[in-house]
């Protein structure tokens, strides 16, 4: 099993050979770069720089827990309000909130005590009280004993959500690994660990809402996003170019797509 620190960095590197594969196939000379940018890539006449980045913020810790949890029972769920606000303990803090947070389900009865109830109804709540909305609850096996409304389902504005996540996202890459002095660069980022990421995303393509508007700094050409699992590919559909809107680089459109 990972440890916390080590599942994060699992994350990004596989992020990163996600997007040097995908190089490989719209480009060529792609490489590794031991200082700067993540990769580099040869596409026609250009040389593109392209830096890699998860966002992964808590969710790095939260997935951890789960999976975690899930090796103790299938069953059991981990769950946040999306979003909104959500933040878990890091550092030095990290360490007392999972021995909190985890020490109940060391005890084989409180599982199994949980096991049976969720026969009766469900589901059951295992961790009712926590940091910010973090839930944790076990579903049974009979969808007639599901009850409704005993886990939180909230939900908040996902268009402000979203321009945050841009944002954030943007400010964690100015000024970062020589950017500046390598152009034109890309700046790819994989919001796949954040499930509010994703349905505010999803949520302005399908209610046809208009993406936030997005500045990027200085220092910065090119500023994607995608939604590639661990297990996934990376292809051009997937790596949806926000920010410029619009361009005449016919490179930077080989390399992403603009909705």
């Amino acid at each position: 099993m990972l440890k916390t620190a080590e599942f994060a960095e699992f994350w990004s590197l596989v992020w990163q050979l996600q997007v040097a594969e995908y190089l490989c196939t719209i480009g060529s000379g792609v490489r590794w770069a031991s200082s700067g940018p993540d990769l580099s890539v040869q596409i026609e006449s250009e040389t593109w720089y392209v830096e890699c980045y998860t966002y992964r913020k808590s969710y790095g810790l939260m997935l951890f827990i789960e999976e975690l949890l899930r090796k103790l029972d299938s069953s059991i769920r981990v769950q946040y309000d999306l979003c909104m606000p959500f933040s878990l303990p890091s550092d030095l803090a990290r360490s007392e909130f999972l021995n909190h947070t985890l020490s109940e389900f060391t005890k084989p009865a409180f599982i199994e005590r949980a096991r049976s109830q969720a026969l009766v109804q469900y589901p059951i709540l295992l961790l009712p009280e926590c940091e910010n909305s973090l839930v944790v609850y076990m579903e049974g096996p009979d969808s007639e004993a599901y009850v409704s409304g005993i886990v939180p389902n909230r939900t908040g504005d996902s268009q402000t959500y979203l321009k945050v996540v841009l944002s954030e996202a943007i400010r964690a890459k100015q000024g970062a690994n020589s950017l500046g002095q390598h152009r034109p660069n890309l700046v790819a980022v994989n919001i796949s660990l954040s499930a509010d990421a994703q349905f505010a995303l999803s949520r302005a393509d399908d209610l046809e809402l208009a993406i936030p508007d997005t500045q990027l700094s200085s220092d910065l050409d090119a500023f994607a996003v995608a939604m590639v699992g661990i297990d996934d590919r990376l292809e051009r559909s997937r790596l949806r170019r926000i920010a410029p809107a619009v361009t005449d680089r016919l490179a930077l459109d080989r390399l992403t797509y603009a909705a």
